[in-house]
């Protein structure tokens, strides 16, 4: 992990110059092949393998891990109400809601208690591609290109037929997950222009491009 920067140069073409060097971490090819399959598994939404892969990297609730990843509520958050879109403050919540709420924080503290270094290094690095992605417009699909390598990784032992079946099931949840992120976009954009009048210029801009960073 360390410190680019991203330019054109004189003729208009890409360049990164590297300023720091950082930090570096090899990871196993256990942790390898687990994050490509917990990737991958996310997606096409294989509970079974999302959990075994999510063990096979020490993670304490991979749910949690999953929806921190992609900013989608997976397994049990969808059962604590996490992406419905509401916003209660704490006096409205029951008690009922608190104990959940507080058994999600628990869980939270346990998972990220749990997070191996190397993944949190990696986790970290594919925040900051996000960021630079973003200030460029989205050139590259970069969720599209980890998905393809999660992939590729994913089920190299599998027969054929079987990785055919993969790749067609990862194909239509990826076509859902890239066309949410899109109309969420479309949203946050029309909502833009819908409060233009009753809000900041800065309030409309940081919506957008939270959404966009989905996308980025």
């Amino acid at each position: 992990s360390g410190k680019v920067l991203v330019r054109k140069d004189r003729n208009g073409k890409t360049e990164v110059v590297l300023i720091d060097h950082g930090l570096y971490e090899r990871l196993s090819p256990t942790l390898r092949q687990a994050f490509a399959a917990f990737w991958h598994s996310v997606i096409i939404e294989d509970d079974a393998t999302v959990q075994r892969s999510g063990q096979e990297m020490g993670l304490a609730h991979p749910d949690i891990f999953a929806t921190i990843l992609f900013f989608k509520a997976y397994g049990k958050m969808k059962k604590f109400g996490f992406g419905g879109g509401s916003h209660r403050v704490p006096s409205d919540l029951s008690e009922e809601e608190r104990k959940e709420m507080e058994e999600v924080r628990s869980m939270g503290h346990e998972m990220f208690n749990s997070l191996p270094k190397q993944l949190g290094l990696v986790i970290r690095n594919i925040r900051l591609t996000q960021g630079i992605n973003l200030s460029f417009g989205i050139p590259v699909n970069r969720t599209r290109l980890m998905a393809e390598i999660a992939v590729k990784y994913s089920h190299r032992d599998t027969d054929l037929w079987t990785s055919i079946k993969q790749r067609m099931k990862f194909e239509w949840h990826f076509l859902y997950l890239d066309v949410r992120n899109r109309l969420l976009e479309w949203a946050a954009w029309v909502y833009s222009l819908w409060t233009r009048n009753q809000t900041k210029d800065g309030e409309r801009t940081n919506l957008t491009q939270a959404v966009a960073f989905l996308r980025a």
